[in-house]
């Protein structure tokens, strides 16, 4: 790593040690287990879930707590200390709606404004009567996540930064899920969905064309890139993903070229989804 600059060390460090704890999905643990709290699942001492086991939204919003943790610690300047308490309750928060409305994927297929409403709902009646501190409230930083759209703000609002970096906290996020199942051998592509899934979206069809890749971490990554890569934390965000992309794959990605030539252009089409 004497090679690199200081903040190319911090993604390093970073990238490695989020992909260590993704892998903690895979710990059960025992004290149910012992005392048959898994059913008639037996469960022995040390025994863990298989690489590929079914990802749940507790673990999605604790992966993502956690690489905001270590973002805040060396990248202070995009999650500065005001923010750190704030950024951690909305990654511990974010997807309590899905608990009922269900996880809808993001990949331009479903119509997801048709849920938003419930969502909110959802949001809105979690958080009453809970004091989070001193800070906006967790409806209002659930809001700003929400409103992100991807597109280029002229002279945004500090909530509106806020919520374009928690935006990229959670891209971020999926972005070490599928590397870390890669590095189990399991390698998640855009040919089983379209194969199992009735279709892949044309939004997915795009990000294929420009990577020239099936495979879910270019085509999620990319997708990723083209949508914030006018924001401010914007350039942390691509140095992490790239030092977790090089420490899987052994290489960078090929096809960053193409969607950062101009920052403040959208490949995808602005008036879609």
């Amino acid at each position: 790593m004497s090679n690199l600059t200081m903040s190319e060390q911090d993604a390093m460090v970073v990238a490695k040690k989020t992909l260590e704890y993704v892998g903690c999905r895979e710990i059960i643990r025992s004290g149910k287990g012992f005392c048959g709290g898994y059913g008639d699942n037996p469960y022995f001492d040390g025994m863990r879930l298989p690489a590929d086991a079914y990802e749940h939204i507790v673990e999605h919003m604790a992966h993502m707590a956690f690489l905001s943790l270590m973002m805040e610690r060396h990248f202070p300047q995009i999650i500065p200390p005001q923010w750190a308490h704030r950024m951690m309750i909305l990654a511990l928060t974010h997807d309590i709606p899905e608990h009922q409305n269900g996880d809808k994927a993001n990949d331009g297929k479903n119509k997801q404004h048709e849920d938003v409403e419930i969502e909110r709902q959802v949001m809105r009646s979690f958080v009453q009567g809970v004091d989070f501190g001193s800070h906006p409230s967790i409806y209002c930083d659930y809001l700003a996540l929400e409103r992100v759209t991807g597109l280029p703000m002229l002279d945004p609002t500090e909530d509106e930064i806020f919520g374009q970096t928690a935006y990229t906290m959670d891209k971020s996020t999926a972005i070490f899920e599928l590397a870390y199942s890669e590095s189990k051998g399991i390698v998640p592509t855009l040919i089983y969905k379209l194969r199992h899934h009735d279709g892949i979206s044309e939004r997915d069809e795009f990000y294929m064309k420009v990577t020239e890749s099936n495979k879910a971490l270019d085509v999620w990554m990319a997708h990723a890139y083209d949508f914030c890569k006018s924001y401010s934390c914007f350039w942390a965000f691509r140095l992490v993903t790239e030092a977790v992309y090089q420490e899987v794959r052994g290489h960078l990605p090929n096809w960053t070229h193409k969607i950062l030539e101009n920052p403040l252009v959208r490949l995808w089409p602005a008036n879609k989804d």
